[in-house]
């Protein structure tokens, strides 16, 4: 009976995952991610509130500075705010400065580029108008170097009729700079 009823059993639907986790973790994450936007905006709107304070609070002290003379704490507070617009400025001027290096890199790397790729052309190569004429000196190089490709002349071959075959074989070896060709004229001898 028991058996039965396993095997009537429904099997149990699994959650539903969205993007690899639970719904329900992905309902968490989304009212933690909604609470934090809300905090975040709520502090930015109270450091807005300060920020005008303390430019209220500086012009008061300007004002009160250009008319009396001042105590010994109304000039620390004066030059604290002073300094405090130093740091700022010192700040923005380091951030300004990252950027600034930033933008010059970006715009160095295109023109890197482009002088190292095929954009700015082939390489132009200074010749000289009049120069020295090599190309005999080569040629006559060439003629003495291969005078081993040439036939004997003294070796008497029969002629040649449409039965005769004549075969080729060539060399290349890898680790030296020639090619190696042989070539063979069979003799006619009747067998």
């Amino acid at each position: 009976m028991e058996e039965s009823k396993k095997k009537t059993r429904r099997p149990k639907k699994k959650r539903t995952r969205v993007r690899g986790v639970p719904y329900s973790m992905e309902l968490c994450v989304a009212s933690a991610s909604q609470t934090l936007q809300l905090e975040a905006q709520a502090l930015s709107i109270q450091l807005v509130d300060l920020q005008a304070a303390r430019r209220n609070q500086i012009k008061d002290i300007v004002i009160v500075a250009g008319c009396s003379v001042l105590s010994t704490s109304q000039w620390r507070s004066l030059a604290a705010i002073e300094s405090e617009k130093r740091c700022q400025a010192e700040k923005l001027n380091r951030e300004l400065k990252v950027l600034l290096s930033e933008q010059m890199s970006i715009r160095a790397n295109p023109e890197d580029s482009r002088e190292d790729s095929c954009v700015s052309g082939p390489p132009n190569i200074q010749r000289p108008i009049l120069g020295l004429n090599f190309s005999e000196y080569v040629l006559d190089e060439m003629l003495n170097s291969l005078d081993w490709l040439r036939l004997d002349t003294d070796t008497m071959l029969s002629a040649m009729d449409d039965s005769t075959k004549i075969s080729f074989r060539w060399q290349h070896m890898p680790l030296s700079n020639c090619i190696r060709s042989t070539s063979i004229t069979p003799v006619r001898c009747s067998m």
